[in-house]
Parts: C-alpha cells; structure tokens; sequence
C-alpha cells in the first residue's frame, strides 16, 4: 500500500543536492505581449477570493513560487486561455527538477474552491503524472487531482488519516495540448469531508463521505510536488476561494442565507412556500414565499441566475412569459423582471448548472420537435 508523502521529507531530501528557490515575489515573463492591466478572473463560486490571476500582469504575483533544479515557473506569452498570458511551468526528469506556485490560505480554513484552465503539453514518464490543483493540510498533502501518464485519465487521489491512498478515475483520456477547466470544492470535516469537482463544465465526482485526517486546510499547490513528475503545464485563470460556507448544490437551495439547504414548494392553492433545512435533515417551520404561483406552467431549478451571489428561481407563465425572481439571500425576493418570452413553445425547462463552463448558471430547454436547446 502506497504511504503518505510528506512536502517537509521531501525537502529535507533534496536540499544538500539542489539550490532550490522559494519565491514569494512576482516572477515575470521573457516577453512583453501580456496584456497589462486586464481586470483579474471572477467566478460564481461563494466565498472570499484569496488568490486570483489571469498572468496578464507577467507575473505570478500573489502565490508563492517554488523551483529547483531544471524546474522552472514563469509567465509565458506562447499559449493563453484568455489575454495573451498564462503561468507555464516546465518540468524535466533531471535530479530534483520540481516546479509549483501556491496560493496560502487563512488559518483555520474549511471551505476551499479551486478554479483554474490548464492545458498540458507534455506529458510525463510511464507511472507518475502531471498534477493539476493540490489541497494541503501544513506540508501533507490531503488530496489532489491529476493526469495519469499511461492511460490519459483525469484521477482524483485521497489521502486517508493512516496515509494510504485512494484512487478514483473522474474522466478518460484527457487530450493533451487542448484547454480543460477543472473546478475543486473541499470542505474538510475529517471523514465527513465533501468533495465535488468539475471538470469542462461537467460534475465529475460529489461525495460528502470522503475520509481525510484533517478538518482544515491550509494550502491550494499547482505544479509538481516531487521529482519525477516531469511535464510541460499553462495554467490560466486561476481563482481559489475559501469561507462558501456549502456544497454548491446545496448553496443552490439555501434561498435564506443561513447556510442549510432549504426547499421551495408551490401548493395547489398557488401558494409558494419556504421549508428551511435545519441543517441536520429536518425543518424549521415554513414560510410563505409567494402567491399567486399557479399562474405559473413550468417552474425552473433554482440557481444563481444574476450573478449577485443569491439564489434565483425561473418560471414562466401561461402566455409564454419567463421571468426571472431574484432572491435578495434572506428568504425573499427582489422585484421580478422578464427574462424571455415565447417560451410557451417548450415543453420541457431544466436549469443545468453551469453547462458550458463559463462560470454562469445556464439552462435546457425541449421544444416541441424534440429538439435540445
């Protein structure tokens, strides 16, 4: 069985025979063709932004940067998601070759997003892998996502309290030298830890059951984290957030902003009605939210639908209308406005989520053909 690796081993290790570099200042790029004072990246994700970069500063200002031996981190203007600039990070299997950058997090964190583009260009030896995002608890890593070198396959790997690893496969091949958006939501409670991660846009893994030994977390680490982890990386629009407070599925549904899951519920009189989730699988005495919903034929899954951050709820009425009730994130709503019309057409209305990964909650819609929009 495979044993936990520790960052403080490692570097006791490496030191006598390398001159690493730990850089928690910018580190620029060769080039001049980045694209300077572009805002930094946004999200819809909850919490506080603690870290957030597009590299079109030409810099990786605002993580720490770690290299050694032929490893090297800097911003590059030879590929981009976005702008003209990403991080590059180029690893060889020389001696000690390491590269990472790292962006720390608050003490005492328990809620982390991890959002970011990366496009590997090459890969690595047989048996080892290219890392995308690393979650740490001090100098142990808790669990990380990477790109297996023999099969291709995008795995995610825990690390249990006793040290031993686990493995689960969350795509197959990843094609090299193509752009993927990989998103990473921990809230660490020791074996009660949620993880959900995407990735293109598409749930990959949810689980509120995963064993860790921690119930903080103190690092987000991209980049390798020991030798032999060769490989060639751009990584772009980076953003990592901590303090959500709620799995996003469950964020989806909290209409009153106390953090529990809430459900809302449209009698056959029209009414519509507000159960708060207690947080421990039962109820708090229910609201009513709403009047007047039966004039409604379709009501879509609640999300976030403005960008403000709140819970919103689609529905369209008898005519056709889709309207759009912002939530103000106490339970109620701010004044309604017309979202589309013509959607009597439609026989089916889904909210998917973020369906294109673009950050923004979409949704699907069936017209009458049986087409898929």
């Amino acid at each position: 069985m495979k044993r936990l690796f520790r960052l403080g081993l490692v570097g006791a290790l490496v030191a006598p025979i390398v001159a690493a570099a730990f850089l928690s200042g910018p580190v620029y790029a060769n080039g001049s063709g980045c694209q300077q004072g572009t805002p930094p990246p946004t999200d819809t994700y909850p919490g506080k932004t603690v870290a957030s970069s597009n590299f079109e500063s030409g810099s990786l200002g605002g993580f720490t940067v770690f290299t050694s031996g032929t490893g090297t981190a800097t911003v590059s203007s030879a590929q981009a998601h976005s702008g003209s600039c990403s991080a590059y990070l180029h690893v060889t299997t020389d001696s000690a070759s390491i590269a990472n950058f790292t962006a720390a997090l608050p003490t005492g964190t328990t809620d982390v997003y991890a959002d970011g583009w990366f496009n590997i260009t090459a890969p690595g030896v047989s048996g080892n892998n290219v890392p995308y995002f690393r979650m740490f608890k001090d100098g142990t890593r808790i669990m990380d996502v990477f790109r297996d070198n023999g099969s291709g396959a995008l795995v995610l790997r825990v690390t249990a309290p006793l040290g031993t690893f686990s493995y689960y496969t969350l795509a197959g091949n990843v094609p090299l030298d193509t752009w993927h958006r990989l998103v990473m939501h921990v809230l660490p409670n020791a074996g009660a830890t949620t993880v959900e991660i995407w990735f293109d846009g598409g749930s990959v893994y949810s689980s509120k059951q995963v064993d860790i030994g921690a119930s903080t977390l103190t690092a987000v680490q991209l980049g390798s984290e020991h030798e032999m982890q060769m490989g060639d990386t751009y990584i772009d629009d980076v953003i990592v957030k901590t303090g959500g407070g709620s799995a996003v599925s469950a964020s989806w549904k909290d209409f009153n902003g106390d953090g529990n899951t809430d459900v809302l519920a449209r009698d056959a009189g029209g009414a519509f009605w507000l159960y708060p989730g207690n947080g421990s699988g039962g109820w708090l005495p229910r609201v009513q939210a709403g009047w007047g919903w039966n004039a409604m034929t379709a009501i879509v899954r609640p999300g976030d639908f403005n960008g403000d951050g709140n819970t919103d709820v689609l529905a369209r009425d008898g005519s056709g209308a889709l309207w759009l009730y912002p939530g103000n994130g106490k339970g109620g709503w701010l004044p309604r406005v017309q979202a589309g019309w013509g959607w009597n057409a439609m026989t089916a209305i889904v909210g998917a989520g973020d369906f294109n990964g673009d950050g923004k909650a979409d949704v699907l819609a069936r017209d009458g053909s049986g087409a898929l929009w």
